[in-house]
């Protein structure tokens, strides 16, 4: 079969939960298919909550500027390029002590705007090992001097659904400021304000993509402003409830990349009909 083109398109993915499956395990046929979509002049990157420095470890090409840090920073990999970021500075310890107070059980830790972390507290049993090995030695979230002069571009919580769930109660209640959100199981990350996968995508429509049709495929819930930003938007079956019902289409949760099922949908025209539907309504 000739393959078609795809020099129309543009694809953001979110990695965790969505290319690979709950076991962390890439879906089957994504890089095959990535290939594929990329080779026939498809734009393809990702939308993940993942750092600068994992954004060249992805197993599969990227040739548009990705998404990262759930939307703090947008990243030219081919160019090694930081082409918007939205950051947090001095202010982020006063958020921080608040949550050690409300939920002194609760793990912490903050990411610099060009990769460095600091952990404050861990709660081991969400934690992994090897996550946790990646930070520097605990640091004193009372000491100023690691929060002056500097630029942050995410802060992470970890616990249990009943810490996370008093943490995010007190930032609404307390810092209105900021943007948070569960990212993972047992993860909740703050940001700034303007810092979010769908502030992203809605730059990257406006200044580099406006003669693509801009596709997104998410399952959590730091997914579900992009959905509402992107031309046409993809959730996984076992996503979060709100970031489905805002999806264009559900695509299901098995060992199937969706990057596959995204290409035949275009190939077979269900693209254009769903474009042709939301312009009509728009009208």
């Amino acid at each position: 079969m000739n393959e078609m083109s795809f020099r129309r398109y543009v694809l953001y993915c979110d990695y965790d939960g969505t290319l690979t499956g709950r076991n962390g395990i890439l879906r089957k046929g994504t890089e095959e298919a990535v290939k594929r979509f990329t080779d026939a002049g498809g734009l393809f990157a990702m939308a993940s909550g993942r750092p600068v420095k994992d954004a060249a470890k992805f197993p599969f090409m990227i040739n548009a500027p990705s998404v990262l840090q759930n939307g703090a920073l947008v990243y030219d990999t081919l160019h090694e390029t930081l082409l918007r970021y939205e950051v947090m500075h001095e202010e982020i310890q006063e958020i921080l002590l608040d949550l050690h107070e409300r939920v002194p059980e609760a793990g912490i830790s903050l990411c610099l705007l060009h990769g460095r972390r600091y952990a404050f507290f861990f709660y081991e049993p969400v934690w992994p090992s090897s996550y946790v090995l990646t930070f520097s030695d605990l640091k004193d979230l009372h000491d100023h001097r690691i929060f002056m002069n500097k630029e942050f571009t995410q802060a992470s919580i970890t616990g249990t659904k009943e810490m996370l769930k008093e943490a995010e109660e007190m930032l609404d209640e307390l810092h209105p400021e900021v943007s948070h959100f569960v990212s993972a199981p047992g993860f909740v990350n703050i940001t700034a304000k303007k810092a979010t996968k769908g502030q992203s995508i809605r730059w990257l429509k406006e200044n580099l993509y406006q003669d693509r049709i801009l596709i997104v495929c998410g399952d959590g819930a730091n997914d579900l402003d992009m959905m509402k930003e992107a031309d046409v938007s993809f959730a996984m079956e076992e996503g979060f409830a709100k970031t489905r019902e805002a999806a264009d289409v559900i695509l299901p949760s098995d060992d199937v990349s969706p990057v596959v099922r995204i290409q035949e949908m275009i190939r077979s025209g269900e693209i254009e009909k769903i474009l042709q539907i939301k312009r009509a309504d728009a009208a």
